[in-house]
């Protein structure tokens, strides 16, 4: 062979145990044996284009010779080399072969006639089994049945199901699915055998994940069993599938449990049967992409929580064929809301839901929803108040745009006599209908629904790619969980309340005190200055084009330019959104130059005119808000917030032993319902059963409520006396009506 041709030939053989030697598959001594045997030449031959053990190879120009022979022998050299390679490999794969079996968890090594062999053991799966299966005085003999796949918190086991036989008559006997969930599982199929059984624990481990951490997915639950399985020495996967059409089905059974049991999950029980409010708004973020919309199976939870969209299109059309319909832009003086757009059409063509509506009470008890499909228009919030006002006495509704939507309230009620018992609703959350200003209110913020929407919206990253009927079910199966945790929660909140309510209270008398003595002011003079004030935020402009309508104008932008200014480090923070909100700050600059000009052109008296130098400066008042004297409308609004303060704290304080008087009712009306329910349902020992535990977690919470509830009353004879008198023992073996006691 010419020395071009063996160049050649060890080049593919080192770059060949190189490679093999980075991926793994031989060891280092090929490529040493290689360098032994060629190392002189190597050196002399292809000098630093070798490639050293554990380097990538280089790409290398191709080695041109003089001799022909070289470039016709080359390539039957190169699959020498291959088949060296290869039969190296195959040789270390043999040796390893001849080692001894590992054995399995489940199997163990023995020896008969002087041959080793595996012997594989039936695992059997742990339940309840009877202990006579026929007549016969004999115990029944014990062995493996058929084979199942059982899934529990640790993964996959592969087992048998347990079967008796009676040695005297030869009857035989094998779990049912009755026999399975009695044991605490829960079969995926009715067809025990050769199925998939799943732990009941499995399932709870599953729902705490999800209500934690909502973005918790299915595959990921998944692959963590199949990990565990793996971990444990064994083998087989978890269909996601399986797992999750199981997971649904033993919730339905939990729900339909509930109704059997009267419980009222979506129903808050500090505000039953009186809701001082109910808060609406729209979340954007549960939207549902388009494509994701095949055809399945409808959802379990149907209308439990989330309305029917069939049901809701209907109304929607009915109140648009009523009140005449005409899509607006949702101006409110010179701002543009979103929320008050009354969209007729879709917003994307790529999503299908494109968002949920919810409605909650001032507790943050998730109470309704419905989907949203053309965006939020008046409509959704009516039909969800309608449904919570049917079924409760509420007094205010609250939402974003309130100012835009009690119009339309009023309009639907003269066109729609069915809703005339929303008529004595008051409007709630707007700058107008502000809660502090409003009688009865309390401290209602309006925004308790913005925390429920808080941890919806961390549904949406699973949500969105899910099928209707699985987003459904998803959806009410994660509200039910977050009013459950809220409602354990209640009295320590209501307790919470109470005491920063009294602490409030006190400071805030000790203000309006301080305020009267550093103004001089008596109790007339504060009841003159708070009528005022109301007066004057009563009063509007007479026209579009009329002095008083520019003074409003002229009033917004200043309190806009002064909250933008003083906000622009706060709100922005990077340079891009900075330059974005100095342009929207000029152009407000702008606005106002504008209307100053036009305010002094109806103004003869140059004195009186104002200058605009002056009005961006800290502190500036208006001539026309001096209404008496010298003190000007912002003084006398801090008296007037103040009082407010004081009567909105009263409020609360009476509002607070309200509730906690109803939240202790609706816990002894439950009790009452659970021992009717018992005692119509004793025929059956499973339901009995579930009662019993139900019972006994519901008065031993209830005990731990009474007591909280007499800790913070214990200076108050008349609610402690109460709390005496109702003793859930009184009430356990009652036959009265339930209505009765509670009224």
């Amino acid at each position: 062979m010419s020395d071009g041709s063996a160049a050649m030939v060890l080049y593919f053989q080192l770059n060949l145990a190189a490679h093999y030697t980075m991926a793994g598959y031989i060891n280092e001594n090929l490529l040493e044996a290689a360098l032994l045997l060629g190392e002189s030449f190597v050196e002399c031959t292809l000098g630093s284009s070798f490639v050293q053990p554990g380097q990538r190879p280089r790409k290398r120009k191709r080695v041109e010779t003089a001799s022909t022979s070289c470039q016709e022998e080359a390539p039957v050299s190169v699959i020498h080399s291959l088949d060296q390679a290869t039969e190296a490999l195959l040789q270390e794969l043999q040796e390893y072969e001849s080692l001894d079996s590992i054995l399995e968890p489940h199997s163990d090594s023995k020896q008969r006639e002087g041959t080793c062999y595996q012997d594989f053991q039936d695992r059997v799966l742990p339940m309840v089994i009877p202990s006579l299966i026929c007549t016969c005085s004999l115990s029944p003999t014990y062995s493996p049945g058929k084979k199942v796949i059982f899934i529990n918190s640790n993964g996959r086991y592969d087992l048998a199901l347990p079967e008796l036989q009676c040695p005297a008559c030869g009857k035989t006997w094998s779990p049912v699915v009755e026999d399975i969930q009695r044991s605490g599982y829960w079969p995926a199929t009715t067809s025990v055998a050769n199925g998939t059984i799943f732990d009941v624990e499995v399932f709870k481990n599953f729902r705490e994940a999800i209500q934690v951490s909502p973005g918790f997915s299915r595959l990921a639950m998944c692959r963590t069993l199949d990990k565990l399985t793996l971990r444990h020495g064994r083998k087989g996967k978890v269909c996601s599938d399986q797992f999750y059409k199981s997971f649904i089905e033993w919730e339905v059974s939990e729900h339909e449990m509930d109704n059997i049991c009267q419980e009222k999950t979506f129903s808050c029980p500090a505000c039953s049967p009186d809701m001082l409010a109910v808060a609406v708004d729209g979340n954007r973020k549960l939207y549902r992409f388009q494509k994701t919309s095949r055809l399945t199976e409808p959802a379990y939870f149907e209308g439990v929580f989330i309305s029917s969209d069939q049901k809701v299109a209907e109304n929607v059309d009915f109140i648009h064929q009523k009140t005449k319909h005409v899509a607006g832009k949702g101006h409110c003086g010179s701002s543009e809301l979103v929320a008050a757009k009354e969209s007729s059409v879709k917003s994307s063509k790529s999503l299908d839901e494109e968002g949920l509506e919810v409605a909650v009470c001032r507790h943050g008890i998730l109470l309704r929803a419905l989907n949203h499909f053309r965006g939020e228009i008046y409509a959704y919030p009516l039909i969800l108040i309608n449904d919570v006002a049917s079924t409760s006495n509420v007094t205010f509704y609250c939402m974003d745009v309130t100012c835009k939507f009690d119009p339309y309230l009023q309009k639907v009620i003269l066109a729609c006599p069915q809703y005339e018992h929303l008529r004595g609703l008051s409007p709630f959350l707007s700058i107008k209908w502000c809660g502090r200003n409003q009688d009865g209110a309390g401290s209602t913020l309006g925004e308790e629904v913005e925390q429920a929407n808080s941890f919806l919206s961390r549904l949406a990253i699973t949500t969105k790619y899910m099928s209707k009927s699985a987003r459904i079910d998803m959806i009410t199966l994660q509200s039910k969980a977050w009013n459950e945790a809220k409602t354990e929660q209640m009295c320590r909140m209501l307790c919470k309340r109470f005491q920063v309510t009294r602490k409030n209270l006190s400071t805030s008398r000790l203000k309006l005190e301080e305020l009267k003595k550093e103004m001089s002011l008596d109790e007339h003079q504060v009841t003159t200055w708070v009528y005022e004030v109301q007066q004057w935020a009563q009063s509007g402009p007479s026209s579009s084009g009329s002095l008083e309508n520019l003074q409003c104008k002229m009033e917004a932008l200043q309190l806009s330019i002064r909250d933008k200014s003083s906000r622009l480090y706060q709100r922005a923070d990077t340079c891009k959104q900075r330059k974005k909100a100095r342009k929207k700050l000029r152009d407000l600059k702008t606005k106002m130059a504008s209307l100053i000009s036009q305010y002094n052109d109806f103004l003869e008296d140059a004195e009186k005119k104002i200058d605009l130098n002056d009005v961006f400066t800290d502190f500036y008042v208006f001539p026309w808000q001096l209404t008496c004297g010298t003190v000007d409308i912002f003084t006398k609004k801090k008296i007037f917030d103040s009082v407010m303060l004081v009567k909105r704290l009263e409020e609360e304080e009476v509002l607070i032993l309200k509730e906690m008087r109803q939240h202790w009712r609706s816990l002894r009306q439950r009790l009452v319902t659970l021992n009717n329910v018992k005692r119509e349902k004793s025929e059956d020992p499973g339901v009995t059963s579930v009662i019993n535990e139900r019972l006994y977690i519901s008065q031993k919470h209830l005990t731990e409520v009474r007591d909280q509830y007499k800790n913070i009353f214990l200076d108050d004879g008349t609610i402690e006396n109460d709390l005496e008198d109702c003793n859930s023992d009184a009430y356990e073996d009652s036959d009265t009506s339930s209505e009765d006691e509670v009224d």
